[in-house]
C-alpha cells in the first residue's frame, strides 16, 4: 500500500499576532478575514506501507484499553486510599472523644 500526501509550508500571520508563524499542514491555508497567509514551500511524497489486515489494528486497540484499564485502576486505587485515610482520620477523632 502507498500513500501519497502534499505538505504546505506557508507563513500565516493571524490578525491580533505581530510576527508570522511558519506552519507546515497537509492541506493549504488560504488568506481570509482573520490571517494573512504566504506561501512558501510545497512538497509531495508517497509512503510505502506494509500490507496489514483489521485483525492488527483489532489487537492494538484491545492492548492499548488494556493499558487504560490499569490506568484507571491505579487511579481509582489512589482515591480510594484517600478516601480510606479520611475516614480513618474521622474514627480516630471520633475515638478520642
Amino acid at each position: 500500500m502507498k500513500i501519497e500526501k502534499t505538505l504546505y509550508i506557508q507563513a500565516v500571520k493571524w490578525e491580533h499576532y505581530i510576527e508570522f508563524k511558519i506552519e507546515v499542514t497537509d492541506r493549504k491555508q488560504e488568506t481570509s478575514d482573520y490571517k494573512i497567509v504566504v506561501d512558501v514551500a510545497e512538497t509531495s511524497f508517497s509512503i510505502d506501507l506494509p500490507d496489514f489486515d483489521n485483525s492488527k489494528f483489532t489487537l492494538a486497540h484491545i492492548s492499548q484499553l488494556q493499558e487504560v484499564k490499569l490506568k484507571v485502576l491505579a487511579e481509582n486505587q489512589i482515591r480510594l486510599q484517600n478516601v480510606d485515610d479520611q475516614i480513618a482520620s474521622l474514627q480516630a477523632i471520633e475515638n478520642k472523644v
